[in-house]
């Protein structure tokens, strides 16, 4: 579990927790559902980033190794089409549409229309949304570096 906030409000959570349940503390937040955390405590941010989901896009599909400045074509609508791909590579949509979900949803937002477009053809998808799709990988692998930062103005 991850409790965020107010430090006496975290404490007082811990407390209630540790009183109702067997926990254990493991200390400093490095690593939470599949993100690697990055403290920096004088700038008084978090940066959340997915090193190992985005190596896996290069290890496990074939991309072109573009560094597109954007996830998606500019203009470009995807619409369901008759012409779908062979259900090896179906299968492999799916895996890598799951797998971009998973990242939209804790680091990359800034793919989120994309992929939010891509996920609406995972039960059918053709040549044009595998070429889609593996165009958004190729954007986030070539901005690897890029995550979610976390940065409260409030004191």
């Amino acid at each position: 579990m991850l409790c965020c906030g107010r430090k006496e409000g975290v404490l007082e959570a811990k407390k209630a927790l540790f009183a109702q349940f067997e926990c254990d503390k493991l200390g400093e937040l490095k690593e939470y559902v599949g993100c690697k955390i990055d403290h920096d405590y004088d700038g008084r941010s978090i940066k959340i980033t997915q090193p190992v989901l985005i190596q896996s896009f290069e290890d496990e599909f074939n991309l072109p190794g573009i560094a597109h400045p954007t996830p998606a074509q500019h203009g470009d609508q995807l619409c369901k089409e008759d012409e779908l791909i062979d259900p090896e590579r179906h299968a492999k949509y799916h895996t890598g549409m799951g797998k971009l979900l998973h990242l939209m949803k804790y680091s990359r937002v800034d793919a989120l229309n994309q992929i939010r477009e891509l996920s609406r053809f995972t039960n059918a998808p053709s040549e044009n949304h595998w070429e889609a799709m593996c165009r958004a990988m190729d954007y986030i692998v070539s901005m690897k570096n890029c995550g979610l930062v976390l940065k409260p103005d409030a004191k």
